[in-house]
């Protein structure tokens, strides 16, 4: 198999993942070796009152390609932000720990040389084996998305591959420091001109969601209204 020449830094926020944290991360890291030459994989552990840190940084010492970075604050977007700021190759990708998407990313590196930001999208095509109620759930959360900031894009909340340095860039411009962080990153993309592509990806649930629907949407509602007050400055 042909390797690809581009460099990638894969940022994993992780939040009490102890159970699938070793045999996940130690079968990406062979994954692509397979695939690229040059690489790094972020691990940024934020909140965990588990031993995922621990375990972390026993992989960081195994693997050089493996760095482990710790948050106190349990917040996926300031994990997501800290991995972004850390990242040192030419492409970004983000995966969760239980949803890292192999076919995406070569899909993803083929044309990443032609877009700054391509985002999988579970809506596109029939890729999206969740339950019924996991499926609605994401259509409500992106026409909400739609509704507040003018999204066009069919799912946001998934894996991404960004240029570096745009991501960089636009991740010191980013206001949010929540679960919307993403969201914003795309929107701040999008709104500069950049040139962004949405490809379809296969998910299937392999645990139930850690926090509820109605939770969640409240959260992102309110965020979402104080985004769009801050942006309209």
């Amino acid at each position: 198999m042909n390797k690809f020449q581009s460099s990638l830094s894969v940022i994993i926020p992780i939040y009490n993942e102890e159970k699938i944290l070793n045999k996940t991360i130690e079968k990406l890291f062979h994954s692509l070796k397979e695939i690229l030459n040059d690489f790094e994989i972020l691990i940024v552990e934020n909140g965990s009152v588990d031993k995922s840190y621990d375990l972390s940084k026993k992989l960081a010492s195994e693997f050089p390609e493996i760095n482990a970075v710790h948050l106190e604050e349990a917040n996926y977007g300031n994990a997501l932000r800290e991995g972004i700021k850390l990242s040192s190759k030419k492409y970004i990708v983000n995966f969760s720990i239980d949803f890292i998407d192999l076919i995406f990313l070569n899909n993803a590196l083929k044309i990443s040389g032609n877009y700054d930001l391509i985002i999988g999208s579970k809506r596109i095509g029939d890729g999206d084996k969740r339950p019924a109620f996991r499926r609605i759930g994401t259509l409500a959360y992106n026409f909400i998305l739609s509704f507040f900031i003018n999204m066009p894009f069919k799912d946001t909340h998934g894996l991404k591959l960004y240029n570096t340095a745009v991501a960089q860039k636009y991740e010191k411009q980013t206001i949010s420091h929540s679960s919307i962080f993403d969201e914003e990153l795309i929107y701040r993309v999008y709104k500069s001109g950049h040139n962004i592509k949405e490809i379809g990806v296969s998910v299937h649930e392999i645990r139930p969601a850690r926090t509820g629907i109605i939770s969640r949407a409240y959260e992102v509602l309110v965020n979402l209204y104080n985004l769009k007050k801050n942006l309209n400055k």
